[in-house]
């Protein structure tokens, strides 16, 4: 079953979804009316700078400049409330490499563990995988990613480089050298005779002919 203070925090989440839309709305509305103020007073302003051209350009500039700053100001503003209310979700690397986030209603889904059906889950939305309530609560480490099961238990498999990769691959390929030798010259083989056979092609054609 899933944990309470989950389901708290879930509904505390759809809470805050909701004022932080009508917050960026807000938001919008008053960039919006900003500039439209702008706009107005672009148009409308009258003084003595009619007279001379080049304040004339520079005060279109500057009017233009204002206009774009409010629209940095309301970008900034918008990316300032999704950081500071975006969901942190449950990190357990032994578990699974990304965060998890509860789903409290997910049709027709299926745990990735266990397989079997669920309809609250905790889903990492990058690699589109589930844990139902009952695999996450358990945590086990024996079922998680990124470890290696053999006789002796788990041991975590951990990072590994590319050397590492290369060294391993080697190594397996080891006991198979001969194999791999007699498939690169076959390879070799029959990229030169590709490379070469329209010539030949050629000079059969200049004789027939």
């Amino acid at each position: 079953a899933v944990k309470a203070e989950h389901l708290r925090s879930h509904a505390l989440k759809e809470a805050a979804e909701v004022r932080k839309g009508l917050l960026v709305a807000a938001i919008f509305g008053v960039s919006t009316a900003a500039q439209v103020y702008v706009g107005v007073k672009c148009i409308s302003f009258r003084g003595e700078w009619e007279r001379d051209a080049h304040v004339l350009t520079a005060q279109g500039v500057l009017f233009g400049v204002a206009v774009l700053l409010i629209n940095v100001e309301s970008w900034l503003l918008k990316r300032l409330v999704h950081a500071l209310t975006a969901e942190v979700g449950f990190f357990v690397p032994e578990f699974h490499s990304h965060p998890l986030y509860f789903h409290p209603s997910v049709p027709n889904h299926k745990c990735d563990l266990c397989r079997n059906k669920t309809g609250q889950v905790y889903r990492c939305p990058l690699c589109d995988w589930d844990a139902c309530p009952a695999c996450f609560n358990k945590k086990d480490r024996s079922t998680g990613e990124g470890v290696l099961r053999g006789d002796k238990g788990v041991k975590s498999g951990g990072a590994l480089t590319t050397s590492q990769y290369f060294r391993r691959g080697l190594k397996l390929a080891l006991p198979q050298l001969p194999l791999f030798g007699v498939a690169l010259l076959c390879v070799v083989t029959t990229s030169a005779l590709r490379l070469f056979l329209p010539n030949f092609q050629g000079q059969i054609f200049d004789h027939v002919i």
